[in-house]
């Protein structure tokens, strides 16, 4: 109460405290020491492990002095090549069927390609459907097709080609079209062609996407390893703008002036050999199988920031205590500053 009387007299001129209360002095009876023997002080019980009913959990977390190694390296979103969308580029596209045990995506042109089939429009739709070429490496349902179906479906591809793919770049195709229901098959409205250049040489590549006369809409578009546990907080109407993984990975950041997002996912030996063999055979890869425990995998994790001032981005690479390097020698090699 004195603290909030004293505040409150701060506020009010004139005012004035009331006298402190004096505790009345305890009577003392002859022979009894009056020293008062303070009180034992009480001790807090540390938190529980988890809540009630659960064990505590074990096995994922860095005991000791020992952290992990952390590799940084720093980039500049401006100094990134730029593409612009443009008419659509005849023969593009892809289609998707029946075989005997399954599906099948054909992708037109020669590159690794993710693709999105989703209800329009761009904001506020609902993804149905994601493959890559290669293995099994696909969610959601494959749309039911029929002659005569005159309905569409909002389709996206993105992809590199193995062409022309050397430690400095990759050449990107991305499409934004119609899947045809009668058909299954999907063909552009409009066509991007750029080159990503390397963040980390040989392993990240990014390239800036103008979807405007200014660069108040600019997206970067990354292309990476496969990861697994991929995290990144993305705007939850825009589902299909934020990040997919297959044989490789793809992650979007938004370049607007004010925003910021980050991406965090693990990286496994088996991951990076898979890179390596796209890039070694120019041809998809059929079958994978990965036995990596993730959190035993390097973690690597994207940053974007743009604020008035310019634009900021961060690529961080940790190994776990503990865990051998060897895996990782070319990637962090390559991470280092030159």
């Amino acid at each position: 109460m004195r603290v909030a009387w004293a505040l409150a007299c701060a506020l009010a001129l004139g005012c004035r405290a009331p006298a402190p209360t004096v505790p009345p002095l305890a009577k003392v009876s002859p022979g009894v020491d009056a020293t008062s023997t303070p009180a034992e002080p009480s001790v807090m019980q540390p938190d529980p492990p988890a809540a009630q009913g659960m064990a505590a959990m074990d096995g994922f977390l860095a005991k000791g002095d020992r952290r992990p190694t952390v590799h940084v390296v720093r980039f500049d979103p401006d100094a990134l090549p730029v593409a612009t969308w443009g008419d659509p580029t005849a023969g593009a596209g892809f289609r998707v069927g029946k075989i005997r045990d399954g599906w099948r995506l054909w992708i037109r042109t020669h590159v690794f390609a993710e693709v999105i089939v989703a209800t329009p429009p761009h904001s506020g739709s609902k993804v149905l459907f994601t493959a890559f070429t290669g293995g099994s490496f696909a969610q959601g349902d494959v749309p039911t097709c029929r002659p005569g179906n005159t309905q569409t479906l909002m389709a996206l591809w993105y992809g590199f080609s193995p062409d022309g793919w050397t430690d400095q770049g990759v050449d990107v195709e991305m499409g934004d079209g119609d899947l045809d229901l009668a058909t299954c098959s999907a063909t552009p409205k409009r066509s991007l062609h750029g080159r990503a250049a390397a963040i980390v040489p040989g392993f990240i590549y990014a390239l800036r996407v103008q979807e405007g006369e200014d660069d108040a809409d600019d997206k970067l578009v990354v292309f990476l390893p496969r990861g697994a546990f991929v995290s990144m907080a993305a705007d939850p109407t825009m589902p299909v703008d934020a990040s997919d993984t297959g044989p490789f990975t793809r992650l979007t950041f938004p370049l607007s002036p004010g925003t910021a997002r980050s991406a965090v996912l693990r990286v496994s030996p088996a991951s990076l050999a898979l890179w390596s063999s796209l890039r070694n055979t120019g041809a998809p890869v059929w079958s994978f199988d990965d036995k990596s425990a993730p959190h035993d995998d390097l973690q690597l994790e994207v940053d974007v920031s743009s604020q008035d001032e310019g634009k900021m981005g961060t690529v961080s690479l940790a190994i776990p205590a503990g865990r051998s390097q060897r895996p990782y020698a070319a990637l962090l090699a390559a991470a280092k500053p030159r």
